[in-house]
């Protein structure tokens, strides 16, 4: 569908279609007046198209001045033509998609136009008055190129404020997505490994108040206190995410806190032994520290949701220039699967720091989180 006309469009055409009304109407010209107007009207009308035909538009219009002046219905002493001569022209300069054909169809326009001037008029040709046609000629052409490079340049500029715009959005988004991500992590690291122990000694006690109260009783007093340990995380987490930058002012656990994530775990009725080189902690960096520390403690999670109270071994040793993370445990009953977010966010812990991370059965049946973090250097 063809869109509407513009003012821009429409109000020159007016002007200089009311000139040369003017000129066919109250000038003596050799052919009837009212085919005169007819003329002039029809000379005019393809300013209407100069945008959507910047080509064609000026070529008819010298087309028609010629056929005008051939046929007498322009008068001696004319005031529309040049008029319509630098609409065109300014029209063309600006608007035809290559300045090769605009150039082209305004020569043409301009000859047809001078010439039909000249044909027009019964007194000689003044030189001077050649001169100053062609100047004006050559100004609205010039102003016409100058209005499109301009044009051009400032839509160049609109698109590469646009291009940054959706860069600024696509960062912002990969921001927010990482962020979501990081969250997801923390929370599922904090609250699965908590979450899980106090699923573990809630059934305990549930089996053993019967006949047992003592041992049931401790197992509650474990859910309780594990419950205050996932309240405070919960309440720390909380003010991280109000208060972003919050958690610098807190320690993240790191290999020293080894030993109470494996003490809390033997609590919890889980035989598992650690094997920690501490000469190790003053040189491993904080964030490898912290990734070391939360695949220990998914690890152990793991064992416990499905494979149960089995014999299991921790080691965070040296492996040349690394950091060696292994969680070892026997077969057992199987919990069920899980969501899979655990496994991931090992993975993706590992991989910020380029590491290696080996999960599954060895040889022997046992299962094995195996990985392997490089030492950053400073």
């Amino acid at each position: 569908m063809t869109a509407p006309w513009t003012r821009g469009e429409v109000l020159p055409v007016l002007l200089v279609g009311a000139l040369a009304l003017q000129d066919a109407a109250f000038n003596p010209v050799d052919i009837p007046v009212g085919v005169a107007v007819v003329l002039a009207v029809a000379n005019v009308l393809p300013l209407l198209w100069r945008r959507r035909r910047p080509v064609l538009a000026p070529v008819a219009v010298g087309a028609l001045v010629l056929l005008r002046a051939a046929l007498d219905a322009i008068p001696a002493q004319t005031t529309s033509t040049l008029p319509l001569l630098v609409v065109a022209l300014f029209a063309t300069a600006v608007h035809s998609p290559r300045l090769r054909d605009a150039a082209a169809a305004g020569a043409f326009c301009a000859v047809a136009t001078v010439a039909g001037i000249a044909l027009g008029s019964d007194e000689p040709a003044n030189p001077a008055d050649f001169v100053v046609v062609s100047v004006l000629l050559g100004a609205a052409w010039l102003v016409g190129v100058l209005v499109r490079r301009r044009t051009a340049l400032t839509g160049q500029l609109r698109e590469r404020g646009r291009a940054a715009e959706r860069a600024r959005d696509e960062e912002a988004q990969a921001a927010v997505a990482e962020e979501r991500v990081r969250i997801a992590r923390e929370l599922h690291d904090v609250l699965a490994h908590s979450v899980s122990i106090i699923s573990v000694q809630a059934g305990a006690a549930e089996r053993q108040a019967p006949k047992d109260p003592e041992r049931a009783r401790a197992a509650v007093a474990q859910v309780r206190r594990t419950a205050e340990e996932v309240q405070g995380d919960l309440v720390r987490l909380l003010d991280v995410l109000r208060h972003p930058g919050a958690d610098t002012l807190a320690p993240q656990p790191g290999l020293p806190e080894l030993e109470d994530l494996v003490a809390q775990a033997r609590e919890a009725g889980l035989p598992v032994t650690l094997r920690l080189d501490r000469s190790l902690a003053p040189e491993v960096p904080e964030g490898v520290a912290l990734a070391a520390f939360r695949i220990v403690q998914e690890g152990l999670t793991n064992v416990r949701r499905h494979a149960g109270d089995v014999p299991t071994d921790v080691r965070v040793t040296a492996q040349g220039a690394g950091l060696r993370v292994e969680v070892v445990n026997l077969p057992g009953v199987s919990g069920g699967r899980g969501s899979g977010l655990g496994l991931v966010g090992m993975d993706e812990r590992v991989r910020v720091h380029g590491g290696d991370l080996r999960t599954g059965p060895d040889a022997t049946g046992r299962w094995v989180v195996d990985a392997v973090l490089p030492l950053e250097t400073t």
